[in-house]
């Protein structure tokens, strides 16, 4: 099988900026069953974002497992 049958066309694919808060992220992960998602400003490609490193980050600084 070949990437390119498993990638998901530009117009389908959920994006965050850098500015965007994580609960939007958060957000759009979940609402697709993704892992991840890319960051961009405006076209220009700037990371993922993923849910691990939300989940990992947010523990880091002292967040509460019930929220």
């Amino acid at each position: 099988m070949l990437i390119k049958s498993l990638l998901i066309p530009r117009e389908e694919l959920l994006t965050v900026g850098p500015e965007d808060v994580l609960k939007t992220a958060l957000d759009k992960i979940n609402s697709r069953n993704f892992l991840s998602i890319p960051v961009v400003d405006g076209r220009k490609f700037k990371g993922v974002i993923s849910k691990e490193r939300i989940f990992a980050r947010y523990f880091e600084v002292g967040g509460d497992k019930e929220d």
